[in-house]
């Protein structure tokens, strides 16, 4: 979990997908999931916005770029993402159609809902919507896991940083590190949420991944134990 500690949702995914075992198998079920998880992440950082108390560190850059463009949260987190896709292709990572995809439905996620939304009024509410998309965006972090897709740039970027023979977390922290420090040099969202945000999200991902591990657990055990499960296994 120490490792998770301060992880932006881009650098959250590669690090749990290694303790994931990605459950959907058609095209269209990785789809739906891709489309789902990646909704609840750009619904997550909406929730942030709205709370006005700070970014995740990724999310920090963004609104900084937000800031000085004149352009919407979720454009900006497109400029980010195509800078380091990019920089991941120089290095021998391309983006995949499900990386492309899953970025562009954040993008659009974080706008409608930072849209639909309004502030809170209180101290006590805004907390309360911090809170939310902490958990929302661990919720959103493991369907798109578990859809078996992704591709987002940090994950492009820790691999060509395996290939030179550099460890996923060093890479995962040098990212978070550098787009958290650019965000504040570059006037974004940093505040207390940042850091409540550091100190949970590692937390909040391994309870979900957990009920998501003893859900598919229990599944697999109750299939077991059906008898037309087991004629129908034996059919195919």
């Amino acid at each position: 979990m120490l490792r998770l500690l301060g992880s932006s949702r881009h650098s959250a995914l590669p690090l749990v997908r290694e303790r994931v075992q990605p459950v959907m198998r058609t095209v269209g079920q990785r789809s739906a999931a891709l489309l789902l998880g990646s909704t609840l992440i750009g619904v997550a950082v909406g929730l942030l916005v709205q709370a006005d108390l700070g970014l995740a560190p990724y999310d920090v850059l963004s609104s900084g770029i937000e800031r000085l463009m004149g352009i919407s949260l979720g454009q900006a987190g497109w400029i980010v993402a195509a800078v380091l896709f990019v920089v991941s292709s120089l290095l021998g990572h391309r983006p995949s159609v499900w990386g492309i995809g899953y970025i562009v439905a954040n993008g659009v996620a974080v706008d409608t809902t930072s849209w639909l939304l309004n502030e809170p009024g209180s101290i006590t509410a805004r907390l309360a919507f911090v809170v939310a998309g902490i958990v929302v965006m661990a919720l959103g972090v493991n369907v798109v896991l578990y859809s078996g897709t992704t591709g987002g740039p940090f994950e492009l970027l820790m691999l060509a940083g395996e290939d030179r023979g550099i460890q996923r977390t060093h890479t995962r922290y040098f990212l978070d590190v550098t787009v958290l420090v650019a965000g504040i040099v570059l006037g974004g969202a940093f505040g207390i949420a940042t850091v409540v945000y550091a100190a949970l999200m590692g937390l909040v991902l391994q309870v979900i991944r957990q009920f998501f591990i003893d859900y598919d657990t229990g599944r697999k055990a109750r299939l077991g134990a059906d008898p037309t499960s087991q004629v129908n296994q034996t059919a195919t």
